[in-house]
């Protein structure tokens, strides 16, 4: 599990009317944290942008509040938690990830709204968090359908809002069981195939690079999350990158950059959900991919 949640950006809306209820439901959001990070090993919350984008009322940022508060020392909390952008950027497997995959969110109206949080979240396999803006934001469990390379996928995925999500209440009491298993859940645990690599497919066609594509595909089929590959792709000579399109089904699309005209193949791993497989696709790019 990674070390930081992304910020639901739905959750700014509706906004306060109210400077009052803009400090409240700040530090609504406060005690929500403190309480994540005492249980997780979230440290930071990551976003788009600074806090200047984060919007409490019409007139006023989170920045702002924060600018008029800079003497109380729960408020200063809010100096060290955010950054940005969405997405690491020195994470690339899950950046191309993050520009391939779309996510929407079901809302309690049962209408399907874009989320880019939920989609960051996804891609980095961790949760979101955000404020308790209304009734929806409440609950701790949302139906995401993700778009990514043209399939779609329907998931539960987690954002946290309230604080009563550890409460010891009788009503309460379910939510943390239920995250605990789901943040369980997100644990990476690779399988190695039992197939030996002589078993193992290289199925690669065409008159120019299958010399290329067969050699390397021989090395990859001697790793033990792999099993085999199982079609060329067209070429790409713009690419350089190794690790072109990440599948949920253990699929890999790669590229042999190096190589001027971009061959390319797709390659079966033992990889059983898309986390699990951009795992796998960090470590064939370590052990194969050619430093730039």
């Amino acid at each position: 599990m990674k070390s930081f949640a992304c910020f639901n950006e739905l959750s700014m809306q509706p906004l306060c009317t109210s400077e009052a209820s803009a400090e409240q439901r700040v530090r609504n959001f406060l005690v929500m944290v403190k309480e994540v990070r005492k249980h997780t090993h979230i440290t930071k919350v990551r976003h788009a942008g600074d806090m200047t984008t984060i919007q409490l009322t019409p007139t006023m940022t989170l920045q702002d509040y924060l600018n008029a508060h800079t003497k109380q020392p729960d408020v200063i909390a809010l100096l060290g938690l955010f950054t940005q952008p969405q997405v690491d950027m020195d994470d690339d497997i899950s950046l191309q990830s993050y520009f391939d995959t779309s996510a929407e969110v079901s809302m309690s109206d049962n209408t399907m709204t874009q989320a880019d949080g939920f989609n960051a979240a996804y891609c980095q396999n961790t949760f979101c968090v955000g404020f308790e803006s209304c009734a929806t934001w409440q609950n701790d469990f949302f139906n995401l359908t993700v778009t990514s390379n043209g399939k779609k996928n329907n998931v539960n995925w987690v954002c946290i809002s309230s604080p009563l999500v550890y409460s010891l209440e009788k009503e309460h009491a379910h939510r943390k069981p239920a995250f605990d298993q789901w943040l369980q859940e997100r644990n990476v645990k690779l399988v190695e195939t039992a197939m030996q690599p002589e078993q193992k497919p290289i199925d690669v066609e065409g008159d120019h690079g299958q010399r290329e594509l067969k050699d390397h595909a021989k090395l990859l089929n001697r790793h033990p999350y792999v099993e085999g590959a199982v079609t060329s792709l067209p070429f790409k000579p713009q690419s350089r990158e190794y690790i072109l399109k990440i599948y949920d089904d253990g699929l890999l699309d790669i590229v042999l950059w190096w190589e001027d005209a971009g061959y390319s193949m797709r390659v079966k791993t033992t990889g059983r959900n898309v986390a699990e497989t951009r795992e796998i696709a960090r470590i064939l790019k370590e052990e194969f991919g050619r430093r730039k």
